[in-house]
């Protein structure tokens, strides 16, 4: 069974739930997108916000890995923008979509030999169970930046596994993003109604601005 968690660990993260095994995680997760997939074609106000921000700030992508996709739309809005794109979620979707733990990444006997560009992450990075592999994953297996779109902490659902105290309302900080990513660099960040969307760069230089 699921039970709420109020403790607050050393990388800046509130753990909303914990399960009682990876395989209670998997069940739950995998029903979960199911009954959900078709929200996908609501986020697509994100997925142009998140090709803008490739296409401005890191112009010579050609790969791109959508972590948590859910749906094959997201990975074939990518691909008709002239992208090699993949998806990777907790089930199979061929061909668009590969079954990889985004936490896993680096263990993946295929996945874990690749790298790609960018990392796009739209309404997924919540759902991590276990951020720490994430990050790993990230800093091995992402070239230039991740493109990140996550809801405030205050609105996660009861399904997510995680939520990140710099993604609240009211205190929104390009120092404690850079510290939690580290060695990404804060690079742009847009502020909506019930999310907060950001790009990190590996190679960027360091910026700083309203986001303070």
């Amino acid at each position: 069974m699921m039970s709420l968690a109020t403790t607050v660990d050393r990388c800046r993260m509130y753990v909303t739930h914990r399960f009682d095994s990876y395989d209670e995680y998997l069940t739950v997760q995998r029903h979960r997108a199911e009954r959900t997939k078709t929200v996908t074609r609501k986020h697509r106000w994100c997925r142009e916000w998140a090709l803008r921000m490739i296409k401005t700030h890191f112009p010579q992508t050609h790969s791109i890995l959508c972590v948590g996709a859910r749906h094959s739309l997201e990975v074939e809005f990518f691909c008709s923008a002239g992208f090699d794109a993949l998806g990777i979620d907790l089930y199979d979707a061929p061909p668009a979509i590969r079954c990889c733990d985004m936490s896993k990444i680096y263990l993946h006997p295929e996945l874990g030999k690749l790298t790609w560009d960018v990392f796009v992450m739209i309404h997924s990075i919540e759902h991590c169970l276990d951020v720490p592999g994430f990050l790993r994953s990230l800093r091995s297996h992402c070239a230039d930046g991740l493109v990140c779109w996550t809801p405030f902490a205050s609105n996660t659902s009861q399904w997510d596994c995680t939520a990140f105290d710099f993604v609240v309302k009211d205190r929104l900080s390009s120092q404690a993003l850079e510290t939690f990513f580290s060695p990404f660099r804060y690079v742009d960040s847009i502020k909506g109604r019930s999310g907060y969307g950001f790009v990190l760069g590996k190679n960027a230089k360091p910026e700083r601005g309203i986001h303070e």
